[in-house]
Parts: C-alpha cells; structure tokens; sequence
C-alpha cells in the first residue's frame, strides 16, 4: 500500500506564505515522518508519540509563519525577502491611511523594481510599486540632494512601452527636501487607469530634476496585478428631493472598489456627490476615499471610488450616508464680466468674486465661498475648465490652474482659478463643477457578497 503523505508546501502557498519557508517547513515534516519508518515494531508506540510530536511542532511554526504573513504587523514575511524591508516601511509610512495598500503589502501583493537614472550626482529611483487594474502606487526615492535642498517633480509624464504618453491621471507628493545626512527621500507617485487606458504592461516614468532630464522604464507584472477584480450587481435607486441615483454595480479589485450608477434622465438638479458617503463592511470598518478620484466622460454617470477590503473578503459592504451635493440645473452656472470685475451671476449668495485681473498673459479669478457647514470637508471646484463668451463661443484647454485655500475647521475657502488672457467678449459664462448645496436624506445601501470569494 502506498503511503500517501499531504503536501504542507502546497498548503502554505493556499494560506499565502512564503514558497521558500513552506519549502523548508514541509522538508522538515517529511524527515520526521521518514525517520519514524525506520525504527523498530517494538518501539513504534513511543517513536509516534515523538513524531507526532515533531510533526504537530513544525506544523505549529508552519502556523506561526502564515501568521506573520498576514498580520499588520511589520513581521510580514515579505520584510524577510532581502532588500525588501526598506520597500516594505517606507509603503507603510508613505500611504499610512490607505489601509487597501497595507493590506497588500501584508500579502505579498506589490512589485519591487528598484531601477535608477543618475546625472551630475542626483539619482532618481523607482523602488516599487503596488497596483491593481485601476490605480498603481508608485515609490520613488532622490538621492544626492544638498542638505534642506528642495526639488519638484518638473515636467512628470508616464509612457508605455511605445514611449507614448499615457492619458491617465496622476499625482505626485510634492517637493523633495534634502536630508542633513544625505540620506535618500522616499516619497510616491498615485496613478490612475481608465477602460481607455488600462494597467500596461511596460511603464515609463519621465521628469525633469534640476533642469536634467531622467527617464525609468521597468515592466509591470500584470500577472501579479490584473485579472483579479469582482464584479457585483446592485440594482437599487436611491430617490431624493425628487431625484434619483441608480446604483448599478459594484467592482471590488484589490486596491480599489469601485460603484458605478447613473442619474435619471428626469433629474432636475445636477448631482454632484454624496457628502458624507462611506462605504462600511460587515465588521463595521469605514474604507474612504482615496486621494484621487475617478469619474466618466458621461454627464448621467458616475462612479464613486473607495478604498477596497478585498483581502479581508467581507460577506458585504453598505453605502452609508446623510446627504448630498445637487443644484438647479438652471443655476449651475456662474457669469461674471472680468474686464470690469462683476459677478453677474451665480446661484446664491454663498459666493462672491474677489477679484478679476490679467497678468503675464494670464487672467486671474479669485472667489469667496462659504459652505454654510463646518462638516463638509470638499475643496470646491467651482468653475468648469471650460467657458462661454458673450458672442457664443466656446473655450476649452484654457484653464492654466486652480488652488483652494481653506481651514478644516471653518467653512469658509477662498478659490482662485488662471486662465489664458485673450481678447474675449464679454461676459463669460462658467459651468459650476461643484457647489456647497445640499438634499438632506440618510441612506445605508446594502451590497451582498455571498459567493464572491468562491472563485479564489
């Protein structure tokens, strides 16, 4: 009869753990089983015993080893892989309110890639990246700086492995100080995927420091990153003040969970958000919004973007909230005459114009808003890219910029907004990207997940 003895490698790679380690735990498991068959009938009692006990201890440190793998705490398995553990504590610190990010990084589900370009002794280098088919995450570090020296990402493009530009949207962490002891600066990259441009297997990374341009090309392991998302039905209509919302889907990827719906065509308010959205597991934790956002092209669609419990593989999430962001669709628009400074039109009196002056071939428009509620945290995009002149023209790709200075605790901003100066007839009619306006009604939208996980 054929001895059949149970593959613990196999069982460790199932639970997530390190091949290498499970290698060696299985190794371990198979001596002591080996060795028992060659002791004696006669002492094969007290021979199990010590097998067993061998046996129950490396199958104890096979457990303790899975463990450490998928615990929050910094003994994650993948700190032990060498030249890992620097990667791994600068993620934790770097996206310490993603709780989706260190979640993956407990799992083993980032990329190392540790390429540099280097010029007149400032190298730059991208040491890892963590992603899904909808965002990536990406770790940087400068080395070579001058102590308290400050340095921005000038000029930051990322391509395919064509060298075409990506048409993606991203955003970086800002300057880059020197560090007194010349150590190098860990800093990130958010990166986020459309259907038009999905996750690419090749990625470029293409900037300017000190004037110098750098370039960093690595391949992407889409194998590792894509082909795990979830798709869930939801079916459900969330009416208020006469307005719907159809909630249509949910996709739940590893770093990212993503629900999709659409306004009713009999809409008579533009809809611009929940307020105070949160979307809450079954064990009663909150997964917020990332930093970046993604939305659609379609005016009657949107998509709310959270962070994702996938590796925790909830039996179902809820949409929860109070209220939300809408206005008249007659009034979503602001007209001002900036050549004499007048706001000729807006939806109330929540806002006012500041200023209108042109300068350096730029024409700047700064504005006073107040939310009227301390617990509405939006930075608001008041005006739209895009504008109307006063013969019916219409301008895009002109906007320049935008800034929103504003206190947490007030709820009072101040926007200002540049555009391209240019001869345009007045007035000029702006859309309303966003505004303080509210519908008051609390909502908790369930999303089952029952057979989700079935397809691990």
């Amino acid at each position: 009869m054929k001895d059949e003895q149970p593959d613990f490698s196999v069982l460790a790679e199932d639970r997530g753990m390190d091949p290498v380690l499970a290698g060696r735990a299985d190794a371990a498991i198979r001596e002591g089983l080996a060795a028992g068959k060659e002791r004696k009938r006669g002492r094969r009692r007290t021979v199990r015993r010590r097998i067993y006990a061998a046996s129950a201890a490396c199958l104890l440190l096979l457990v303790c080893l899975v463990t450490i793998r998928v615990s929050p705490a910094f003994a994650s398995a993948v700190r032990q892989i060498p030249g890992m553990a620097p990667l791994v504590d600068a993620i934790r610190q770097q996206y310490a309110n993603d709780q989706s990010i260190l979640d993956a990084v407990d799992n083993d589900y980032m990329q190392k890639v540790g390429l540099s370009d280097e010029h007149g002794g400032l190298k730059f280098t991208v040491e890892g990246i963590v992603a899904d088919e909808f965002r990536m995450n990406l770790l940087y570090s400068i080395k070579g700086l001058r102590s308290d020296e400050q340095v921005e990402l000038h000029d930051l493009s990322l391509t395919d492995g064509t060298d075409r530009q990506l048409q993606v949207g991203y955003g970086s962490s800002g300057n880059v100080t020197g560090q007194a002891d010349g150590s190098e600066n860990m800093e990130n990259i958010s990166i986020l995927f459309s259907k038009e441009e999905p996750l690419p297997d090749k990625l470029g990374v293409v900037l300017t420091l000190r004037g110098q341009k750098y370039k960093v090309a690595f391949a992407v392991d889409t194998a590792k990153f894509g082909g795990h998302s979830r798709s869930v039905p939801m079916d459900y209509t969330l009416e208020a003040a006469g307005q719907k919302i159809i909630f249509e889907r949910a996709v739940i990827s590893p770093l990212t969970i993503k629900i999709e719906a659409r306004f009713a065509k009999s809409n008579t308010m533009k809809i611009f958000g929940g307020g105070d959205m949160k979307l809450v597991d079954d064990a009663g934790k909150e997964w917020s919004v990332p930093s970046m956002s993604s939305g659609t092209n379609d005016p009657d669609r949107t998509i709310f973007t959270f962070q994702s419990s996938y590796f925790r593989k909830p039996q179902a999430l809820y949409l929860t909230g109070t209220w939300l962001r809408a206005l008249d669709k007659g009034k979503n628009e602001i007209v001002i005459d900036t050549e004499k400074g007048l706001l000729l039109k807006a939806p109330d009196d929540k806002v006012t114009l500041l200023g209108s002056t042109e300068s350096g071939g730029e024409l700047q428009l700064r504005f006073h808003l107040d939310t009227g509620r301390k617990d509405d945290n939006m930075s608001y995009n008041l005006l739209d890219g895009t504008f109307v002149d006063g013969s019916g023209s219409r301008h895009e790709d002109k906007q320049l910029g935008s800034s929103v200075s504003a206190n947490s605790d007030e709820t009072n901003q101040t926007l200002a907004f540049k555009y391209k100066a240019g001869a345009y007839k007045q007035p000029l009619t702006f859309t309303i990207g966003s505004y303080p306006n509210y519908i008051e009604r609390p909502y908790r939208i369930p999303i089952s997940l029952s057979g989700v996980w079935d397809q691990d």
